[in-house]
This record gives C-alpha cells, structure tokens and sequence, in this order.
C-alpha cells in the first residue's frame, strides 16, 4: 500500500504543499480552485478580499 493511496488529489496536494513541495508556479496553475485555496491556508496566504472575489 502507498503512502497516498487512500488520499484524494487534494489531501495529496495539501501533503505536498506542507512538505514545501509545491512551489512550481506551472505547478499552481494547474491546481483546482479548491486546490489552490487550499494551497493558499496551508502556506498562510489566503487574503479574504482575494476569496470574497474569487468565490
């Protein structure tokens, strides 16, 4: 059984992220919306006027 196997996409790129493994900026831009929000709260970045707007 592989580490990720029951994780979904998004738990596989939230791991990722924390482990400081996503800083690709192709890599972000082929992320999900909810990816990307994600990705935002793990690394401390996610501004609420940037959420209120994208929401």
């Amino acid at each position: 059984m592989t580490r990720g196997e029951f994780l979904s996409p998004l738990m596989i790129t939230v791991n990722r992220t924390m482990q400081g493994n996503l800083n690709n900026i192709t890599e972000l831009k082929n992320l999900s919306y909810q990816e990307k929000i994600v990705t935002r709260m793990v690394n401390g970045c996610l501004i609420p006027p940037y959420y209120k707007k994208q929401k």
